[in-house]
């Protein structure tokens, strides 16, 4: 779990075959620890940490590990704004599934479009529907003419809706001296 440190040396110390060792020895540990950190910062998700140099075999796995998941973050940010015509064919069985949501994503995203203009439809014939209620309902209350009457002799009729349109309606009239009627419609 540590890092390892690299091997001193005197200063002193002879050209020999022990030094050329240490040497190669040194190295590799640099390499070593340079792939640590790169791998480690790629088991973060740090796509964006430079690889470092070098030619060991399983560090140009891991770059090319990186570059395809720069490029799978490119394309799921363009299926995130909207384009599901995106796929992936570089990442063997996690491009199937891969490409499987996406797909899934587009017909979510078809059907939930084709219900809200399903529901708008709805929505127009209910509200037109509503509207020719209330031009019916107020062809039948009394006009502007027929209110002015209706106050000057000293009757009044209150027509309060509760939404848009009302099932009730109220008529007061008077029919002798002292008796009223009042014809109330309650649907």
């Amino acid at each position: 779990g540590k890092t390892p440190a690299l091997i001193a040396l005197p200063s002193d110390a002879p050209e020999n075959d022990y030094t050329q060792l240490v040497s190669y020895i040194n190295r590799f540990l640099r390499e070593y620890n340079e792939f640590a950190e790169f791998m480690y910062s790629l088991s973060r998700g740090e796509l964006d940490y430079t690889p470092p140099p070098g030619k060991m075999r399983v560090l140009q796995s891991f770059k090319s590990l990186q570059s395809s998941l720069r490029h799978l973050t490119w394309k799921t940010q363009k299926i995130a704004a909207g384009d599901f015509s995106q796929r992936v064919d570089f990442m063997g069985d996690f491009s199937a599934a891969f490409n499987s949501m996406t797909q899934q994503l587009q017909q979510a995203f078809a059907d939930l479009e084709q219900a809200n203009a399903e529901l708008a439809e709805k929505n127009q014939q209910i509200t037109a529907s509503i509207r020719y209620a209330q031009r019916i309902q107020h062809a039948i209350l009394p006009d502007a003419e027929q209110m002015r009457r209706i106050f000057a002799e000293g009757y009044f009729v209150i027509y309060q809706p509760l939404q848009i349109v009302s099932g009730d309606f109220y008529w007061i009239v008077q029919t002798d001296d002292n008796i009223f009627a009042a014809v109330v419609d309650c649907t």
